[in-house]
């Protein structure tokens, strides 16, 4: 097991003794703990609250500071319902889930599924993709989530439970390329969450109108092993159940430039369609635009947009 420090234990303490009450209470009163707790650090508590208000601002130029507060408020209360069920999800089972859960669209998914050569399900940081990855899971589907460990070691163990309770399987983001593709090629699906700054390894799309700089290895995975593309949004509905609303990105058609970078421009737009209508659902505590185009030089024969992107 990998060594833990004295602060490692303390957190991982202080973890438990916090999340008791979400995991105990109904999960009526659960969620209402949780966006009441998101209230109170939206004024009192405001971490990396300037980090939203900047992208909040700079996705919605047109509103103004007034309704940008309404939605950073918002936003922690969502967040905090999104960590209450966290916490609690484990105790979810099938019928559970069919009963938290509306899927549309389902039926794309199982007919890429039925093609043998494995689906790349791409989701955003928006609703809750905890509990849609934990969904499909739990309604038998063969995920394989790509995850970030925890720099905690105790804390990453205790949110990796969580996400496998359902009999799903985790692949870390350091994993070698063989792995993902056998993946891919035993016919199971990987579960993606491409939304966040890629620095000077991605590849800049356009997200609000802003170049942003995306991960393009579930995009470069797909179109090498031929594998279908499907998105799923899994947004909460006004009485705190979710629609998991399934599309098929098709990128037979993408024509004859770069393949990756259509597939990452069209997944972009169609986050960016979800986010427009529900603002207060997504993640805007990450510097989504903190890497930008280098500018281009008199004697670069790259296009400006993907300056510094790895060729």
């Amino acid at each position: 097991m990998e060594s833990t420090t004295i602060r490692d234990r303390l957190e991982y303490m202080g973890l438990l003794f916090a999340v008791v009450p979400f995991y105990y209470l109904p999960r009526a009163i659960s969620l209402r703990l949780g966006s009441s707790l998101g209230w109170f650090m939206a004024h009192f508590v405001p971490i990396r609250r300037q980090v939203a208000e900047s992208n909040i601002q700079r996705a919605f130029p047109e509103k103004s500071r007034k309704e940008v507060k309404r939605i950073i408020v918002r936003t922690y209360q969502h967040f905090g319902r999104l960590v209450a069920d966290f916490i609690r999800q484990d105790r979810y089972v099938p019928a559970d889930m069919s009963r938290l859960v509306t899927p549309v669209n389902q039926h794309l998914l199982d007919e890429a599924l039925s093609g043998k050569n494995g689906v790349v399900v791409l989701s955003g940081h928006v609703g809750n993709w905890e509990l849609c990855g934990y969904w499909l899971a739990a309604m038998g589907y063969p995920l394989h989530a790509i995850h970030r460990p925890q720099n905690n070691p105790l804390v990453s163990k205790y949110m990796e439970k969580k996400r496998v309770a359902a009999g799903g399987k985790l692949i870390s983001m350091f994993a070698s390329i063989s792995a993902f593709s056998a993946i891919l090629q035993d016919g199971d699906l990987l579960f993606v969450l491409a939304d966040q700054d890629a620095r000077d390894r991605g590849v800049f799309v356009n997200f609000f109108d802003i170049p942003s700089s995306t991960s393009r290895g579930a995009a470069i995975f797909a179109q090498r092993l031929n594998a279908p593309i499907i998105l799923v949004f899994p947004i909460r509905t006004p009485d705190n159940n979710y629609e998991f609303i399934f599309e098929q990105l098709d990128y037979s058609a993408s024509g004859s430039g770069n393949i990756a970078v259509a597939i990452l421009q069209q997944y972009m737009d169609r986050l960016q369609y979800y986010v427009r209508l529900h603002p207060e659902q997504y993640f805007w505590f990450h510097r989504r635009w903190k890497t930008q185009p280098v500018p281009q030089k008199s004697n670069d024969s790259m296009a400006p947009s993907l300056a510094g992107a790895p060729g």
